[in-house]
């Protein structure tokens, strides 16, 4: 996750999440509106599924270059 801010009111915020086999990759980009230039945390959810636990492993904060977002295809 990596958030950027444009201006006083509006941040980037990027993101990605992969499981280490493939079986999913969620990532994206969008624009929202800034409520604070201070982060204590972040929240994950799903919409769908039956999912029963998140386990984040390899996680780093750290001040830097926004993260780059590459796009996953599966071919089955």
């Amino acid at each position: 996750v990596s958030v950027i801010a444009i201006n006083d009111t509006t941040n980037e915020i990027r993101w990605y999440l992969n499981k280490t086999d493939s079986k999913y990759w969620f990532g994206g980009t969008v624009i929202d509106t800034a409520v604070t230039t201070k982060f204590n945390g972040i929240g994950f959810w799903t919409k769908d599924g039956e999912h029963t636990e998140l386990n984040i492993m390899g996680a780093r904060a750290a001040l830097g270059n926004p993260i780059t977002i590459l796009f996953h295809l599966w071919c089955h």
